[in-house]
């Protein structure tokens, strides 16, 4: 980013954060793993983007910016955190069950 190149809209990836925790909230309570599949995809992305701006704005050296990007990093690990032990639980019922727990489980490392 240059100084032609807008800052990145920390709130708007702030609410899209909220609005994130609030379906992973009813999908957490419904026990619904597709859904939490889902979210992960995209809090992992928005991750991906503060922990990118976090990193360019320590070496432009704008602290206020780093920080916004830090908060929006930190937020998204919580988010993560949140529905990660409902995934890594497994059903011990049938193998079937502990074949798509663990399929599930390579697919959100993968990245």
């Amino acid at each position: 980013m240059d100084a032609a190149t807008p800052l990145p809209d920390f709130d708007e990836v702030r609410r899209a954060i909220d609005a994130a925790r609030d379906v992973m909230r009813t999908a957490i309570e419904a026990r619904k793993k597709p859904d939490i599949v889902q979210i992960f995809v995209r809090v992992r992305h928005i991750h991906a983007e503060a922990a990118g701006s976090e990193t360019y704005f320590e070496e432009a050296k704008n602290a206020e910016s780093q920080h916004k990007a830090r908060e929006v990093r930190l937020g998204a690990e919580c988010l993560m955190g949140n529905g990660w032990p409902i995934l890594k639980r497994r059903n011990s019922d049938t193998w079937g069950a502990r074949r798509r727990a663990q399929k599930l489980e390579r697919r959100l490392t993968r990245v």
